[in-house]
């Protein structure tokens, strides 16, 4: 338990030396520090403003003519009280005057200007009264006992280390806009709301939010929620609330300010959740991690109720804008130079290499300035939270939300919301769920194939692996296809090329912040660079996704080099780890071999094997993905070495070309008895294969039945499909 009581200080400004000396003597003796300007004239003005704000002063007392005594005209004091009030509202005001101007001072009263007046030739008993009625009216509990549930106030105060001069400055500060926000009660129970220093937000790095119990008259009243920042900040949401918040979001349940209050370097307001006490509510993060990994559907629920009816009335008018993305979010963002300056151990190279991935991926910074300006787009703007992450929700015991935290709120792009709530989730819920950069790629590369109308129908699926072994990365990938099902109707583009811009920049905020770990930052920034190359050049997305890429996990050396039949190979424990590890993580090669006069099968074939490719598990290649100008016969053969499954089209056609049969089957059935590479043979049409080399290999559709004897040909590549899906589980159980 801590008892905070604030020094409460004066400042005095009289053109009489000798009035300046009595009033601090008098003052001073009891519980005032006081502080006197000197000079004389315009000097002794310019001093005292500058003083006032040194000293921090709570109540100024000033003599109404500062200037000459003698001059009915001179209000001096008058103006500069009218300054201190319009400037620093926190700071009373109170005259201390002659005979003459007693009358003038009660008239300036009335204006608000001043708090009282007292007069020159009052006695000191009756000064000393003044004084303490203008702090009465101050409306601040200055001996308030605080009992934090975390002791240590440098952690507690750390995110307003960078607004305030010291750390006693801030402490005395804090105190006193708790003090000020409640000030009839004697003790404060503070609680922390949630890990809000991992929260990648706009505001939490700069800002305090709290749980708080306030004991008065006796007895405990219910929590409430505070958030605590610089003055400036905590004026901008009080005017968005009362302007966007007020009666506009929530029904019978919504969230109520309650009070507010300023220092000099500190803003605080309280909030109060009408229809729940808080005590009964958990913020979005407790309840997400509070939620099993299995279970879906609770915070299905809490979504569809935050974004379709606490927000009803914000996007029911959705205005169409034709915008630049990358200016709309750098400016909300506050992306500016010092910022990005945090991120200058990027590099300035055009591409960048991520551990555990071979293939280079683009420097988001470096592809920002090349292709910024591409992401001109029409879309809608709306009234947007603007900083909505899991530390601004509440979730009562009935899936019910409220939300605090308005500083950011008003008209944006109408995506925002979303795109905000998605990295939280990736990047503070899920910060340590995936920590290998090859099962993130998985990860990212799942969430960036998505579509519109594959989310409308049902969402892209997560690579088996990170079902099997990552249940918490599979419940974040869920909730982030939710929220963006929920998006669908605000997305114009089929591609999501309008939320992948969003997202790119949000990204790349989050990477900018000081209260992310190293590890969390480097996933940051991997998921910035597959944005960039999902956006291609942001006119042309990279179609198909994911693109072919090779994990540095080299399989080559997973394997044995000699070459001895699949049943006498055995791997150790560990490189039975490795082989396993890469085989779950890594997209699989697919080579096709067959002849051109069968590449209209192949290319149903292809189609009706999409969804591998959608979800990260696999990636076809063929020859007719070669360059003009390249060497078509040096990709065949690297391809051929580099493949985890190779499938052979079986037609006469096939038969009858040298190199299919001599070159491609050859090579694909020696690596195939090396235990390197899995050969499919898929028969396509009647042929006598029987006899080829391959004839003792599992052929595909069942029983090696032609695809051209099916009635429907989407019944024989369904067949194929699912044959190869048994194959690929079976790879990845190894």
């Amino acid at each position: 338990m801590t008892a905070i009581r604030s020094t409460r200080r004066i400042l005095v400004v009289d053109n009489d030396a000798g009035v300046r000396k009595t009033i601090k003597e008098v003052l001073q003796v009891s519980k005032y520090q006081v502080y006197v300007a000197e000079g004389s004239g315009e000097a002794l003005i310019k001093n005292a403003r500058q003083l006032l704000v040194d000293s921090r002063c709570h109540l100024a007392i000033l003599d109404l003519r500062l200037i000459n005594d003698n001059d009915p005209e001179d209000w001096s004091g008058f103006a500069l009280a009218s300054d201190i009030s319009k400037q620093y509202p926190w700071v009373s005001c109170m005259f201390l005057t002659g005979y003459g101007s007693f009358d003038l001072a009660r008239r300036a009263l009335a204006q608000n200007i001043a708090v009282d007046v007292a007069r020159k030739d009052s006695s000191f008993n009756e000064i000393f009264r003044t004084v303490d009625q203008a702090f009465s009216k101050i409306r601040c509990r200055w001996d308030q006992e605080l009992e934090p549930s975390n002791p240590e106030w440098d952690e507690l105060l750390a995110p307003l280390k960078e607004q305030i001069p010291s750390p006693e400055i801030a402490q005395s500060e804090f105190a006193e806009v708790l003090g000020r926000l409640f000030p009839d009660a004697d003790k404060l129970h503070l609680r922390k709301l949630s890990d809000y220093e991992s929260a990648p937000s706009v505001t939490s790095g700069h800002s305090i939010l709290l749980r708080v119990a306030a004991h008065q008259n006796g007895r405990w009243l219910e929590d409430v929620a505070v958030k605590i920042g610089s003055h400036d900040a905590i004026q901008r949401e009080i005017v968005n609330y009362d302007h966007f918040v007020h009666n506009q979001i929530g029904d019978y349940r919504y969230t109520f300010r309650q009070s507010s209050a300023s220092t000099w370097y500190l803003g605080g307001i309280v909030y109060a959740l009408i229809g729940a006490e808080i005590d009964n509510t958990l913020t979005l993060q407790e309840y997400y991690r509070n939620t099993g990994d299995s279970d879906h559907r609770s915070l299905d629920t809490v979504l569809n109720t935050l974004f379709s009816r606490l927000f009803r009335r914000w996007y029911a008018e959705p205005k169409t804008v034709h915008i630049n993305i990358s200016s709309e979010y750098t400016t909300a963002l506050g992306l500016n130079d010092t910022r990005l300056a945090r991120l200058k151990n990027w590099g300035d190279d055009p591409e960048i290499q991520f551990a555990g991935i071979s293939t280079p991926l683009p420097n988001p910074l470096v592809w920002i300035q090349h292709h910024g300006r591409n992401s001109d787009i029409e879309t809608s703007q709306h009234i947007v939270h603007g900083d909505l992450h899991s530390r601004n929700v509440f979730v009562g015991p009935n899936q019910d939300v409220w939300l605090i935290d308005f500083e950011r709120t008003g008209p944006g792009h109408c995506l925002r919301d979303y795109i905000e709530l998605e990295t939280d989730i990736k990047f503070s819920l899920m910060s340590a769920a995936i920590e290998q950069p090859k099962l993130f790629y998985a990860f990212e590369t799942a969430l960036l194939g998505q579509t519109r109308d594959g989310l409308k129908k049902a969402g892209a699926l997560l690579p088996p692996a990170l079902v099997r072994n990552h249940p918490e990365a599979h419940r974040a990938f869920t909730v982030i296809t939710h929220l963006r099902q929920l998006a669908t109707d605000r997305i114009r583009y089929p591609d999501l090329r309008d939320y992948f811009w969003g997202l790119l920049f949000q990204t790349v905020f989050v990477a900018t912040l000081s209260n992310v770990s190293d590890a969390t930052r480097e996933q940051v920034k991997l998921s910035a660079a597959l944005i960039c190359q999902r956006l291609g050049d942001g006119i042309h997305l990279r179609e198909p996704w994911p693109p072919k890429s090779k994990m540095a996990l080299i399989k080559s050396k997973l394997t044995k080099k000699k070459t001895v039949p699949e049943s006498r190979r055995v791997l150790s424990p560990k490189r039975k780890s490795n082989l396993a590890l890469a085989l779950q993580t890594t997209p699989l090669d697919i080579f096709c071999s067959y002849s051109h006069r069968d590449e209209k099968m192949r290319q149903e074939l292809e189609k009706h094997l999409a969804l591998l490719e959608r979800q990260g598990i696999g990636v076809i290649w063929h020859d007719r993905k070669i360059d003009a100008g390249e060497p078509w016969r040096g990709h065949i053969d690297a391809h051929l070495k580099s493949a985890d499954i190779i499938l052979l089209l079986i037609s006469p056609d096939f038969l009858a070309s040298d190199y299919c049969y001599d070159i491609e089957m050859k090579k694909a059935l020696e690596r195939h008895d090396a235990g390197e590479v899995r050969v499919i043979p898929i028969i396509l049409r009647p042929c006598d294969w029987q006899k080829a080399p391959f004839s003792k290999l599992q052929a595909l559709p069942q029983d090696g039945k032609p695809v051209t004897r099916y009635r429907s040909r989407d019944e024989a590549y369904s067949n194929i499909v699912e044959g190869m899906w048994r194959v690929i589980e079976k790879m990845r159980a190894k």
